[in-house]
């Protein structure tokens, strides 16, 4: 594989891809995607973990760490089975990213799906993280 390549692999794998699925992407084995770095995606926490850590939404990151949440999932639920070329789109995470850290907000349809989805209520999703004046 082409350092491009292994790049877009690692890429794909941290936005919920799994190993057999970029394999069959680049028309190698998962002992390939292994040796060109998959086994560090292993070393680290589980993705679900990673999102929750980073969202500022305490009822929608306990939804996503019981329901054990990747960002291809959430994203596909959330925006439905877009393509590209045929191929499904990228950039779950990137795309995840800002709407869990606060930085970009969910649509209303969203929310409303993933409350409908997970049977979380919407007040329990919503609700932000509010510091406590030791915090600040």
């Amino acid at each position: 594989m082409t350092r491009e390549q292994k790049i877009t692999a690692y890429t794909m794998m941290l936005d919920g891809a799994s190993a057999q699925e970029v394999a069959d992407e680049f028309g190698v084995t998962v002992k390939d995607i292994e040796a060109a770095g998959g086994k560090m995606k292993a070393a680290q926490a589980p993705q679900h973990e990673q999102l929750a850590d980073m969202c500022v939404y305490p009822g929608l990151a306990e939804c996503i760490r019981e329901n054990e949440l990747t960002a291809k999932a959430i994203s596909l639920l959330l925006r439905g089975d877009k393509t590209e070329g045929g191929k499904a789109a990228s950039g779950f995470l990137t795309w995840l990213r800002p709407r869990l850290t606060g930085k970009s907000d969910f649509k209303t349809s969203e929310w409303l799906a993933l409350s409908g989805a997970y049977g979380v209520s919407l007040d329990t999703l919503m609700k932000p993280h509010i510091p406590e004046d030791d915090e600040i």
